[in-house]
């Protein structure tokens, strides 16, 4: 249960960051 929340906090996290990346280039 805590593994499928991480692996889902981890995934949202990174694509916030890319849109982020993206956002600044």
């Amino acid at each position: 249960f805590f593994i499928a929340i991480h692996s889902f906090y981890f995934n949202n996290l990174t694509w916030w960051h890319s849109m982020f990346y993206w956002q600044w280039w």
